[in-house]
């Protein structure tokens, strides 16, 4: 985060319901008057977040439920995001803090903004323009003197002073000095830098591995990292030492010891040391993924092996980036299905095409076919039927569905077996995408 906001507008998607509600507990519900409540449908650290209005517009009152439908936490807060390393933000009258499952608050509502979510155990924290971190106890570990931070990652923290980037660690000593323009995160103790207009890696001791010249650099896969330079691309390792040379028009990550290289339009394959393993003669390709490309030649989509050698031929219209758990994801028209490596459809080619729906997620597919969904395994078995109106993907074991009922759509909960754990008897507000 390059500023930490007080507030920050979700877009979720919203269960509305209706509730008997009168005197709230963390422990019950007592029956009275009849109010609508609104649910996220994404369970955080166990807790599902409620509220008495539809936006997160600070207007509401937030609180928490657990996986059963009771409410644990009243509904008593200007603001909340959801738990992650068992606490969460929470917010009162422009002033925010952080909560434990308990509903005790474990860092004071005094800052005028705080990360949505801690890192490492570490959360960043503003008070009158001043940035710093906090730990869970609501101590002030990096004290609040900078412009800027970022979230602790691998043990450092982007922070920012008078316009120049560096890092602290959870001690609060600035480990890389704070002379860069812009950065990114650590990942495989590596960080990029940019001084000048020219990027570089540094590490977690500050020591810059690779030289501050190029005009781009990624990050480290397989110990190898793309860089470009004057529109060439090409590879460094960790050490900086250029492996495949900048003469490429483009290239893609490592995968599986090697990358895919473009030159005059033309595709094909290098291994770690720079020779050119499969010839670049394809007009497009994916990485390598449990052994297999997809390439794309004249029009045809096939699977080569690491040899260059037709392994499978695909006559599909749409074909995914490439096997997971050995299978891969193929539509026609406007129907989906996947298929195994000898080609064979595990889950059959019928299921109608979304944009969410390439990927397993707690081990099931949700699927949609005739107007209903549900969810299948990656044998391609049924799990749960097709009778739902609406699905939601599975999140910590639980997957909001809903269905009509008396020519209303009424929402709820299932688990992985399809049994309804909380009822539906909930309406819904949908609003686009998740946070």
């Amino acid at each position: 985060m390059n500023k930490i906001k007080g507030h920050i507008k979700k877009i979720s998607f919203i269960i509305i319901i209706t509730l008997l509600c009168g005197l709230i507990t963390p422990t019950e519900v007592k029956a009275a008057d009849t109010k609508k409540y609104y649910c996220d449908s994404s369970v955080m650290g166990g807790l599902i977040l409620i509220s008495d209005q539809s936006e997160f517009d600070g207007k509401g009152n937030y609180g928490f439920m657990d996986k059963k439908g009771k409410i644990v936490i009243p509904l008593k807060y200007d603001y909340a995001y959801g738990f992650v390393e068992g606490v969460s933000k929470v917010g009162k009258k422009g002033r925010y803090g952080f909560i434990n499952k308990k509903d005790e608050i474990v860092v004071p509502l005094m800052y005028d903004g705080v990360a949505d979510c801690f890192s490492e155990g570490l959360a960043g924290v503003s008070k009158n323009g001043k940035y710093g971190f906090v730990d869970k106890q609501g101590k002030e570990v990096v004290p609040l003197k900078y412009d800027s931070v970022g979230n602790f990652k691998e043990g450092l923290a982007a922070v920012q002073l008078d316009g120049k980037w560096g890092f602290v660690n959870i001690q609060g000593d600035e480990a890389v000095s704070l002379r860069y323009d812009k950065k990114t995160e650590f990942y495989k103790g590596l960080a990029a830098v940019q001084m000048d207009g020219k990027w570089g890696l540094v590490n977690n001791q500050g020591k810059e591995v690779v030289e501050i010249k190029y005009d781009g650099v990624g990050i480290s896969i397989e110990g190898l990292i793309g860089v470009y330079k004057d529109d060439k691309y090409g590879f460094v390792n960790n050490q900086g030492q250029e492996v495949v040379p900048l003469k490429y028009d483009n290239v893609r990550f490592f995968s599986e010891g090697l990358a895919a290289v473009e030159k005059a339009g033309k595709w094909g394959f290098v291994n770690k040391l720079g020779k050119e393993v499969i010839a670049l003669k394809y007009d497009n390709v994916c990485s390598f993924s449990e052994g297999l490309a997809i390439v794309i030649k004249n029009g045809k989509n096939v699977c080569i092996d690491k040899k260059g050698k037709t392994a499978l031929k695909l006559n599909y219209d749409s074909i995914g980036f490439g096997y997971q758990n050995g299978l891969l994801y193929v539509s026609k028209g406007y129907k989906f299905g996947f298929i195994n490596k000898q080609g064979k459809k595990v889950i059959p080619i019928k299921y109608d095409v979304t944009e969410d729906s390439t990927q397993f997620i707690e081990g099931l597919m949700l699927v949609r076919w005739n107007g209903k969904s549900g969810f299948v395994n990656r044998k391609g078995k049924m799990i749960i039927p097709l009778k739902y109106d609406v699905t939601w993907y599975f999140n910590e074991g639980l997957a909001l569905v809903g269905k009509e009922i008396d020519k209303e759509l009424k929402f709820g909960f299932i688990n992985k077996t399809g049994k309804v754990i909380i009822p539906l008897k909930y309406g819904a507000l949908y609003r686009v995408g998740r946070y």
